[in-house]
């Protein structure tokens, strides 16, 4: 996935909080723990360490049908990916979880006892090679 797609899902997951932005961050944050878990709750409580971030969703939080405002939040999300690159990763795997989305292959190096493939995740999957092997 891609830092936009990764930030569209967390935009997506925590939408239906923002109806309970305006009683305050607290009650957005508490909400959004609610509605995806304890787990999500830690790396919310990160993402919304960043200043901007935090910036970004209070201005979609006030107006919620804002398309800019939405753009600007994926924009600070992405951003701090960037930054963040172990956050991103988490940010992936959860969003990988919650979309049923299969790992990207980043790499195949084939030897003579097999192939080793490369995810995103930076796992590796070993088996045999049956049949031939074509370069595109």
């Amino acid at each position: 996935m891609d830092l936009t797609q990764i930030a569209e899902t967390l935009l997506t997951a925590i939408s239906p909080a923002f109806p309970v932005f305006k009683s305050g961050a607290e009650a957005f944050s508490k909400k959004v723990g609610e509605q995806l878990g304890e787990k999500f709750q830690g790396l919310w409580r990160r993402i919304f360490a960043s200043k901007p971030v935090g910036q970004a969703v209070a201005r979609l939080g006030e107006a919620p049908a804002d398309e800019e405002a939405r753009a600007a939040l994926v924009a600070q999300l992405e951003r701090l990916m960037e930054y963040n690159v172990e956050l991103a990763k988490e940010l992936e795997e959860w969003a990988r979880q919650r979309t049923g989305a299969a790992p990207v292959i980043n790499s195949v190096v084939v030897t003579g006892s097999g192939i080793n493939v490369a995810t995103g995740g930076s796992t590796i999957v070993t088996g045999d090679v049956h049949g031939g092997i074509r370069r595109n």
